[in-house]
């Protein structure tokens, strides 16, 4: 059976139905419609929102084994493995950076898992945590530079920031 939606209570009614059973206004041919249709372009928006938000974690989590790989790499790896030609009076120097650039990464990777979970249950600091984050991808060529530019053109189409503004009045 199929239905459609009230425009005055947005209770399901039966298509072709003259009035709503809860609320009892009257429906005109063709009122419903319109109103399914809009229901349908959010729940569309809400898709994509989902859908970046999940492969913002997997690349988050992409992100962190990369920091954890070169942070147990640049420590229990010796100074051969460092060591060039032009190299050899900086491998201490060359492990300290590698720490920090791991370290770097792991944060990044838990910060985008992070943002990822909370655009996921459509909340406001997701949105403009992704965003943040978003930015940051561009850097990281190709995929990063493709999610970003994604991500970013996404979350600032009114339909998501009219997604997220009706979620959040929604929480209070």
């Amino acid at each position: 059976m199929s239905t459609e939606i009230c425009p005055n209570c947005n209770a399901k009614v039966k298509r072709g139905a003259t009035f709503c059973q809860e609320c009892g206004t009257g429906l005109r041919e063709g009122q419903s419609k319109r109103i399914l249709t809009e229901v349908t372009k959010q729940d569309e928006y809400t898709g994509y929102i989902q859908i970046t938000s999940v492969i913002e974690i997997a690349l988050g989590v992409l992100i962190l084994i990369l920091g954890f790989l070169l942070l147990i790499f640049s420590l229990i790896a010796s100074e051969d493995a460092f060591r060039t030609e032009y190299a050899q009076y900086f491998v201490n120097y060359l492990k300290i950076v590698l720490v920090i650039i791991g370290i770097l990464l792991l944060l990044f990777g838990a910060i985008s898992i992070y943002f990822g979970m909370k655009m996921f249950q459509l909340k406001q600091i997701g949105r403009i945590g992704t965003m943040m984050t978003g930015a940051l991808f561009l850097i990281i060529f190709p995929f990063g530079t493709i999610f970003g530019v994604f991500a970013l053109y996404l979350l600032i189409q009114p339909q998501t920031i009219e997604i997220f503004r009706q979620k959040s009045k929604n929480q209070t």
